[in-house]
């Protein structure tokens, strides 16, 4: 054994109380590796090109006819119900995101 470790005199008690400082020194040091000083956000995958897309205008029509009218409005119908699948998508990708970001918030 060392001649140090034996004897009680003042250097043991301080070499005692360095090795104490320098654990719990230590110990400290460690545990602030496990904290986190930012929230980390989700994954998730890039918004498709064609949720981020305006709609398309209406088109206007050729003439008052009743063929012509029943036609553009068929198309309209068309064009909106594709119009609102997408908003619809682009919300459903975008609410979990708004969620977490107002629950974090109370």
């Amino acid at each position: 054994m060392l001649k140090h470790e034996n004897e009680n005199g003042p250097l043991n008690g301080a070499w005692t109380r360095s090795r104490q400082l320098l654990r719990l020194s230590a110990c400290a040091w460690m545990l602030t590796g496990c904290q986190s000083s930012t929230p980390l956000l989700p994954e998730r995958a890039p918004l498709p090109p064609s949720l981020v897309q305006e709609c398309p205008p209406l088109q206007s029509l050729d003439n008052g006819r009743m063929g012509t009218v029943l036609r553009w409005a068929v198309e309209t119908v068309k064009e909106y119900g594709r119009c609102q699948r997408s908003k619809h998508e682009l919300i459903e990708a975008v609410r979990p995101i708004d969620t977490k970001k107002e629950g974090a918030g109370r």
